[in-house]
């Protein structure tokens, strides 16, 4: 079949289309401006957290945020921690300590997310209780929706009050593979203006943050926060500093592998008065959706091989 002019042109067309295509998507590429959104650590947290293995229960007892404290003091003991005050199964027991609360406090639910109240203004006994009591349901929905995490471990929960270490910290969430630092987030403003029993790890805010990548060069367009409560993160207008402690919280992070050799983990710290505080270990954080953008990704594969 002999070709028309018309052919050939619309053959050029669609040749010039698709270079046009290859050199905008490059572009984007080599510009940090498209994300995966099953990226690497996306696909090695959803494996990790799916598998059966011995590591379950340990990590099931370092979700736990009161016996967490053990494991730390034994094993990474430099790290300091909020100080436990008060434990109790049944949330009307804080009725019969009232008296010897401090002015500021924070009380938390053992297991969970979300599941904390700071009380660093007035509020009435009777609210915070009100407040306590919905959260063993909300543990029970939790655990429903990662059966396969949960299936087969039993776990009882407890209430605890932790002194107050402070208002609106600056955190800094490591997420880590083998020990190695894959990025930083550094977020803050948690709370702003919310007070009362709305004061806690989830709340109307919307916190900022600044992205480091693994060698504590800020790039800001490393990951996005897209999915559920994360999406209302948005960047600091001016951005957050490294920590004082980074190599410090380097170290940690490596440590805390080769301890456990859980490979993936998010490990959040805070930094008071030039010292390391424990924050929490994360296993599925953000529900295992961790996009990249793709240069920033090839990095990391490259670099250490996964």
């Amino acid at each position: 079949m002999k070709l028309l002019a018309i052919d050939y042109i619309l053959i050029l067309i669609n040749i010039t289309l698709i270079i046009l295509l290859y050199k905008i998507i490059r572009y984007l590429h080599d510009n940090n401006k498209i994300y995966n959104r099953n990226s690497i650590l996306t696909r090695i947290c959803n494996k990790q957290w799916k598998e059966n293995t011995k590591q379950k229960e340990l990590k099931v007892f370092l979700d736990d945020k009161l016996k967490v404290k053990e494991f730390n003091s034994k094993y990474l003991p430099e790290m300091m921690q909020a100080k436990t005050l008060f434990i109790f199964e049944d949330i009307e027991q804080i009725r019969d300590i009232n008296y010897h609360l401090p002015d500021k406090y924070v009380i938390k639910y053992g297991q969970g997310t979300g599941l904390n109240l700071i009380v660093d203004t007035e509020i009435s006994l009777n609210d915070i209780i009100d407040k306590c009591n919905s959260w063993p349901k909300k543990f029970i929905k939790f655990k429903r929706n990662r059966i396969q995490y949960w299936h087969n471990v039993t776990v009882n929960p407890v209430f605890f009050i932790e002194e107050y270490i402070g208002d609106n910290l600056v955190d800094y969430k490591f997420h880590t593979y083998k020990g190695n630092v894959m990025l930083l987030e550094v977020i803050g403003n948690r709370y702003g203006d919310t007070k009362g029993v709305e004061k806690g790890s989830k709340n109307k805010q919307s916190p900022t943050y600044t992205l480091y990548d693994n060698q504590g060069n800020m790039n800001n367009h490393l990951t996005i926060n897209s999915d559920d409560d994360r999406g209302k993160f948005i960047p600091s207008r001016d951005p957050y500093p490294l920590p004082i402690n980074f190599e410090k919280m380097k170290e940690l992070c490596q440590r805390f592998y080769e301890i456990t050799k859980i490979p993936f983990c998010r490990i959040d710290f805070y930094e008071i008065n030039g010292n390391v505080y424990f924050g929490e270990y994360t296993f599925i954080p953000n529900h295992c959706n961790i996009l990249l953008n793709t240069k920033y990704e090839q990095f990391l594969i490259d670099k250490y091989n996964i």
